[in-house]
């Protein structure tokens, strides 16, 4: 599932990905793939309601960010993932998972 947040992040790591290569990985085929796959319904998408998602994202900083030095992103992130039925969170980033996991989520 993906809501308008992870697409802004995907197509940003995208770009981030073509910047960091020096130009070797060129951004737009990656991006234009990345869209064709959410016309063709790929990635269900979810709506985002912002008030609940800050309110989410405040007691979830309240709990542990003062223990794991979470960001703001990540904060974000969680409290998506903890609207969702039974989600699988994905990250490569290590502090990431293993918030999710104190939060209870089911990490990948």
């Amino acid at each position: 599932m993906i809501s308008f947040l992870h697409q802004i992040e995907i197509i940003n790591a995208l770009t981030l990905l073509e910047y960091r290569s020096k130009g070797t990985v060129p951004a737009k085929p990656l991006i234009h793939r990345f869209e064709e796959d959410l016309v063709e319904g790929v990635y269900e998408r979810f709506e985002v309601d912002l008030i609940s998602t800050t309110q989410k994202c405040q007691k979830i900083s309240q709990k542990i960010t003062s223990a794991t030095g979470l960001r703001t992103f990540d904060l974000i992130h969680l409290a998506l993932a903890l609207t969702l039925p039974k989600p699988l969170f994905l990250t490569a980033d290590d502090l990431q998972g293993k918030a999710a996991q104190q939060l209870g989520l089911k990490t990948g």
